[in-house]
């Protein structure tokens, strides 16, 4: 099977702020928090005025690539369990590295990103992001 576009949950964390004593805001806080939770968002903090939600959980055994273009964020997402995939993502990864790009290796959550020199099917997510010129 080949590499999918967008085929694994790419949610990150929500937060949602309101002032607690407008009545309207508060309600239409409550509507979005619902509305997250539906999609299988799990409420990390809250206080007075403030909710944050992580992103759903991610199938453990599918990787991505974020790929920073002029067309906006491409997804590509491959199965570890399958090695034909995983040799077609790191031919991928180079190809990319070849024209340039960067890359990083973040979690689903958006943490934790740091520079990579080489392709691991391990990492959960590897952000690509093309050249730029300075000036």
């Amino acid at each position: 099977m080949p590499l999918q576009l967008g085929d694994a949950s790419h949610e990150r964390g929500h937060e949602i702020r309101w002032d607690i004593s407008c009545a309207t805001e508060t309600s239409e806080a409550m509507t979005q928090a619902g509305l997250l939770r539906d999609r299988g968002f799990t409420e990390r903090s809250h206080g007075p005025g403030h909710l944050y939600f992580d992103p759903p959980v991610r199938d453990p055994n599918v990787g991505l690539f974020r790929i920073l273009s002029e067309s906006g964020d491409d997804l590509i997402t491959w199965d570890r369990r399958e090695p034909s995939q995983v040799r077609e993502a790191y031919a991928k990864y180079n190809d990319l590295i070849k024209k340039g790009y960067r890359a990083y290796a973040t979690n689903s959550a958006g943490k934790r990103s740091h520079r990579i020199d080489a392709f691991d099917p391990s990492l959960e997510e590897i952000i690509l992001v093309p050249s730029t010129i300075p000036g």
